[in-house]
């Protein structure tokens, strides 16, 4: 639950900490850069993503994270 995440999340992440984030675009991935979003300061977030090639469904998830790091404005590794 998002309490639960809560919980560890300020226990080991601290306010002014830079986080790279390793995400897919995968469910799992986007709900944990959804919680990250709405619990740390963007400026502070780095999304990182390998693309692994793996078809048509990976190119979708590439889509949806790279829209959502557009509308949050993160910036992206390079």
């Amino acid at each position: 639950t998002e309490t639960h995440f809560l919980s560890a999340f300020s226990k080991y992440v601290k306010t002014d900490d830079t986080l790279v984030l390793a995400v897919s675009g995968g469910v799992d991935s986007m709900v944990l850069l959804d919680l990250v979003l709405a619990h740390h300061r963007r400026e502070k977030i780095i999304v990182a993503h390998f693309d692994h090639s793996l078809g048509d469904e990976n190119q979708t998830e590439i889509e949806i994270l790279s829209r959502s790091i557009a509308i949050n404005e993160i910036s992206p590794s390079k």
